[in-house]
């Protein structure tokens, strides 16, 4: 399976610590955040504060039959709290595809 993980919140903190910037003096805070160093860790420091949504794109393949090996991960409890995990994923994309 190869899925991506898409955080859904970076966008908008992108683009409203730009519009809170524009608001400020190009010295010291525009110039301060332009570069890249300080522009990342603005970004991650309000990221940090802030609820993330995230959306997984991708294909979903069919899941192949455990080895023996492993076959305790796939028993009882695991089996169900996988499927739920799976139900809540795609309740998520399909969340994701109908927000656009």
């Amino acid at each position: 399976m190869s899925f991506e993980l898409i955080n859904l919140t970076l966008p908008l903190v992108i683009q409203e610590i730009e519009d809170v910037l524009d608001e400020y003096p190009e010295h010291p805070y525009q110039s301060a955040f332009s570069m890249h160093e300080f522009r990342q860790k603005l970004i991650a420091h309000v990221l940090s504060q802030v609820p993330n949504q995230y959306a997984i794109a991708g294909e979903q393949t069919p899941a192949r039959k455990p080895s023996s090996r492993h076959s305790s991960l796939f028993s009882g409890a695991n089996v169900s709290r996988n499927r739920r995990s799976r139900e809540y994923l795609a309740h998520s994309e399909r969340k994701c595809r109908s927000t656009d």
